[in-house]
């Protein structure tokens, strides 16, 4: 019995996965990039930013009760 060949991505396609920004959004996260960055570099780096300042004892109002914890 002939089988076709199995392809697959390569491991870093395989882990990739699509989400829609809004151009603005995407401008902004494009302006805090520095060269060579990518977005998941940039958006990684926040994250990293945010958990530190959130370590620190101040709440960053990001996130989804962004609204409901600043009031």
């Amino acid at each position: 019995m002939h089988r076709p060949p199995i392809t697959t991505m390569p491991k870093a396609r395989r882990d990739l996965t699509t989400i829609q920004i809004s151009k603005e959004t995407r401008e902004m996260l494009k302006s805090l990039g520095r060269k060579g960055e990518t977005y998941d570099d940039i958006i990684r780096r926040l994250i990293e930013l945010a958990k530190r300042v959130e370590m620190d004892g101040v709440r960053p109002v990001i996130g989804r009760n962004a609204e409901r914890d600043s009031s």
